[in-house]
């Protein structure tokens, strides 16, 4: 069983609030930017709970991003986008969210564990997800 399958129960309950926040059904970009970055701190801390290496925990904080996206981003009026073009907006937004939130998380997990709310003192940690080696 995957980290992302253990936390199931946890990233349901955060997407159904997600979900209820953007209710009026229409997001503009910097709404949806907004919503992932603040997910995606959700989903750290979330996936910190786990005994996981730091590189799982970044592969499952990334697929409760994709899932975000799929569940409630995806589905909603992007204002400004006409209907016709949607699904390729959609598509390469989706790419360039996945792009961001991998950076986001680096960013997180290094504050995180200088604030010490992961309890180590550097961005190096073990305990928290680690940056891959091959990302630019």
């Amino acid at each position: 069983m995957s980290l992302a399958d253990e936390l199931q129960g946890s990233v349901d309950k955060l997407i159904a609030e997600y979900k209820a926040a953007t209710e009026d059904g229409k997001l503009s970009f910097r709404e949806i930017l907004s919503l992932v970055s603040s997910a995606t701190a959700s989903f750290v801390q979330l996936a910190n709970s786990a005994g996981d290496s730091g590189a799982e925990r970044k592969e499952a904080v990334l697929a409760m991003v994709d899932q975000l996206f799929e569940e409630v981003i995806a589905p909603l009026d992007i204002k400004g986008v006409p209907n016709f073009i949607e699904p390729m907006v959609d598509k390469a937004m989706k790419e360039l969210v996945l792009y961001l939130a991998d950076s986001w998380i680096e960013s997180l997990v290094s504050i995180f564990n200088k604030s010490g709310w992961f309890g180590g003192s550097s961005a190096g940690d073990e305990s928290a997800p680690e940056a891959d080696p091959e990302q630019p």
